[in-house]
């Protein structure tokens, strides 16, 4: 390997440091981490989370080989460490598996860094927004897209059984998201439609055949979720009724989409072969999610999901983006798709301008007396959409800061005529900057949950009482290793396991009155239940109410904007509390230096 080849591996290097810390930064234990770690944390003895609604009726643990990792890291380095140390070793395969696929794609090295760079920097989200490839936090899916990426390199270099093993390897830590990309292997695998057909007849036989025997979820497959069911999910529309997403979400779909098929139609090679696959895959997966959920109601197919291989299409439509910018015709108009989707990506918004400026290359493509005009109309249409987020939306200074070294590292790998040297001086600049201003993304919330331990007298409460504590999921489950009684966060197993979705709505149902955090609202539309009409009612008929409906409740601890006046208060040393109800608690910038909740105790509200 001469200089100048590992000059350019350390570029890429440090662009790349600086692109995933930019858009991926460390966020610690949220989202549906809080599940996967407490999940750990029950298979390494904390037994009390047994009893939480979320793992007593069964959970994602009994689809996934995942745990069998995650678990002994947790039990090693504790949550905080294990999650950490899961969240480099999951992006640093995630991106190896990447590259692994770029190669075989017959990208060289030189155009490596800016097709990692770009993939991190361009817009990543699928469905109805709420998730993107390559995520940052620590979850069976990075691991399963990673294998998954590995088994299309595996069978384009026409290793079908190391791919088709990758492709298992996918499946067994997260069959939803390895669906439409077991599709994507078996269109490279078998070149003949009918051959791809009964590939396809084969794989529906064997879900029946799991079912007949009653294998978890095929065992779902042909039968509807009964009315009572039905009306839990759609309270409010669940996530995985595709028919249901607003419309912008269209627009995740708008730039990868075009440009899969433009490759599909006239790139040579492997390039075109996996955009076709990808097409296939992610049209069925789709297809079968709208008909499996929306007419047929069928309880199977709606818990698999298939709509999840939309990710698949994002990233090899970005992909195809960089391929087209790269080496297709109107290089320069795909450029500017680049840049208007990673302005939409760093700016956090719907890819409206990205979606119209795709125009500009197509255009681009009329004849000569006319394309010009026309591609530089789509350009306009694409940045006055631009301007008017930017408008309406009036970024502060930190979202300039990230957009400013977002596009200095995308600006780093793509210009060549400048000296090598220079240019790994600037992505060292950049890599130091995206260290120390965004690596560390954690709340003041989380941060406190990763470091500290609950005080004594409420570790002690949570340990021997049933506690409903609004807002702090995260410590009960986390420090405490103790159930929750009620969170919107335990809705996730709703679509899987009837018995929970049913205590679920009687513990939201008795709960709801009390307008906590976990309860929607107008102003913060979300998958938790519907709000009452008066929020946050602290009187004592509406306290005793729900004690007198939840008898198996022994604390109701609800949060209060300070410690004062009489009754027993909780506190814990932190000014921004837990995110509830589309704020920050407290609201208030002259708020304590901690917050609390006050505590309700319904061994005394109930009548002797």
């Amino acid at each position: 390997m001469n200089p100048a080849e590992r000059g350019r591996i350390l570029l890429g290097f440090l662009a790349g440091v600086a692109a995933l810390l930019t858009m991926r930064p460390y966020q610690g234990i949220y989202h549906d981490a809080v599940l996967y770690t407490a999940q750990a944390l029950r298979s390494g003895g904390a037994q009390a989370l047994e009893e939480d609604l979320a793992f007593h009726f069964g959970s994602q643990h009994n689809f996934s080989i995942f745990d069998l990792g995650y678990a002994p890291l947790v039990a090693a380095l504790g949550p905080s460490g294990g999650h950490l140390a899961a969240w480099l070793l999951g992006l640093a395969i995630w991106v190896a598996a990447l590259i692994a696929l770029l190669r075989t794609l017959r990208f060289g090295a030189v155009d490596l860094p800016v097709l990692v760079v770009g993939l991190f920097l361009m817009v990543p989200a699928y469905g109805n927004g709420a998730l993107h490839y390559a995520e940052g936090i620590v979850t069976p899916r990075i691991f399963s897209e990673a294998a998954a990426l590995l088994s299309l390199a595996l069978v384009l270099r026409g290793r079908a059984v190391a791919g088709g093993g990758a492709w298992l390897l996918s499946a067994a830590l997260h069959p939803i998201m390895a669906f439409a990309v077991g599709i994507a292997v078996l269109r490279l695998w078998v070149r003949g439609v009918y051959s791809f057909v009964l590939g396809l007849a084969g794989g529906a036989l064997g879900a029946v055949g799991l079912g007949l025997v009653g294998i978890a979820p095929f065992d779902g497959l042909g039968r509807r979720f009964d009315p009572e069911w039905a009306a839990i999910l759609h309270d409010p529309v669940d996530v995985v009724f595709p028919q249901y997403w607003p419309g912008v979400s269209i627009t995740l779909l708008t730039v990868p989409l075009v440009a899969l098929l433009v490759v599909a139609r006239g790139a040579p090679g492997r390039m075109r072969d996996l955009a076709r696959a990808c097409l296939w895959a992610a049209g069925l997966a789709v297809a079968l999610s709208v008909l499996g959920t929306a007419t047929l109601e069928d309880r199977m197919i709606t818990a698999l999901q298939p709509w999840r291989g939309l990710w698949l299409l994002v990233l090899v439509g970005n992909i195809a983006v960089l391929y087209l910018a790269l080496s297709g015709a109107a290089v320069g108009w795909w450029w500017f798709v680049i840049v208007i989707s990673v302005f939409d990506h760093l700016l956090d918004v719907a890819p409206i301008a990205s979606s119209l400026s795709v125009l500009a290359p197509l255009l681009a493509q009329l004849p000569a007396s006319t394309r010009n005009w026309m591609a530089a109309l789509g350009a306009v249409l694409g940045l006055l959409a631009l301007a008017g987020v930017v408008q309406a939306l009036r970024p502060e200074g930190d979202v300039w800061l990230r957009v400013a070294v977002g596009f200095a590292v995308l600006v780093v790998v793509s210009v060549k005529r400048v000296s090598l040297l220079a240019r790994m001086a600037a992505a060292a600049c950049a890599a130091v900057l995206a260290i120390a201003v965004f690596a560390d993304a954690r709340d003041p919330w989380r941060r406190w949950v990763d470091a500290e331990t609950l005080p004594p007298e409420i570790a002690e409460a949570v340990r021997d009482s049933t506690v409903y504590w609004e807002g702090a999921l995260l410590p009960m489950w986390i420090r405490a290793g103790a159930p929750q009684y009620f969170s919107c966060s335990q809705r996730n197993g709703n679509v899987f396991q009837r018995a929970q979705a049913i205590e679920f709505q009687r513990r939201a149902e008795a709960l709801r009155p009390l307008g906590t955090g976990d309860f929607q609202i107008a102003e913060n539309a979300n998958r938790c239940p519907v709000g009452p009409e008066t929020k946050r009612a602290r009187d004592a008929a509406t306290l005793r109410a729900v004690c007198d409906t939840l008898p198996e409740l022994d604390l109701i601890v609800l949060l209060t904007d300070d410690g004062a006046g009489q009754g027993r208060v909780w506190s814990l040393p932190i000014k921004t509390g837990p995110y509830v109800s589309g704020v920050w608690w407290p609201a208030s910038e002259n708020s304590a230096d901690s917050t609390y909740w006050r505590v309700h105790d319904c061994r005394d509200l109930r009548p002797e």
